[in-house]
């Protein structure tokens, strides 16, 4: 796959949350259930560039029961949940006794930076991240089950990303006041977005 077209899906992964939370703003959830079918398309190229035949087909078919099953909309619960507990467990299983924490692994075999006199605070980042996504899962499931899909949307799809973008922001902000480290913000999310985090946690 060309660099082009995979910005191309990379985009509409990025764009899905906010044109899903658009779409049930303004009261077509079906739309917002065709912008995550999209998503998932686009992810499944990423993934498998060879199966995208089939994943258009796939896709194709997945529109069209878009439009007709009334209870469509519910699948737009699941992605959230899936995602934050699944990030959940890659980050809190490296927590276990005799296991590196997360946030260790990525800074000495991705950066390459090892620095055992570091290593409390990143496993103190590593329960940083780990308690964030226990609370968004929970948040998650409690919006799905007691609120309106558009105050659960707001969450979801726009607040949940601002508290992740916070938590970056505070790291590196109390790293360069501590250790007086000034964070290369696009190496840094290059290498992030390059690294295999299932891998990373199962080590």
């Amino acid at each position: 796959m060309g660099w082009r077209p995979r910005r191309i899906w990379i985009a509409a992964l990025v764009a899905y949350p906010l044109v899903s939370h658009a779409a049930l703003y303004a009261g077509y959830p079906h739309l917002a259930v065709s912008a995550l079918l999209v998503a998932l398309f686009a992810a499944g190229v990423l993934a498998w560039p060879r199966a995208a035949r089939m994943l258009t087909v796939a896709l194709l078919a997945g529109l069209v029961g878009a439009a007709r099953l009334p209870a469509a909309a519910l699948l737009l619960y699941l992605p959230p949940i899936a995602i934050n507990a699944a990030l959940l467990v890659a980050f809190a299983r490296t927590l276990l006794p005799g296991r590196r924490p997360l946030i260790t692994r990525f800074a000495e075999d991705v950066l390459q930076e090892r620095r055992p006199e570091r290593r409390p605070y990143m496993r103190a980042v590593t329960w940083a991240w780990t308690l964030l996504f226990a609370g968004l899962t929970v948040e998650c499931v409690l919006l799905a089950a007691f609120a309106g899909i558009e105050q659960w949307s707001l969450y979801a799809n726009v607040l949940n990303y601002v508290f992740v973008a916070a938590l970056f922001v505070v790291e590196f902000a109390f790293r360069r006041a501590v250790f007086g480290e000034r964070v290369r913000v696009v190496a840094f999310f290059q290498s992030l977005a390059g690294a295999n985090l299932a891998k990373l946690s199962k080590d």
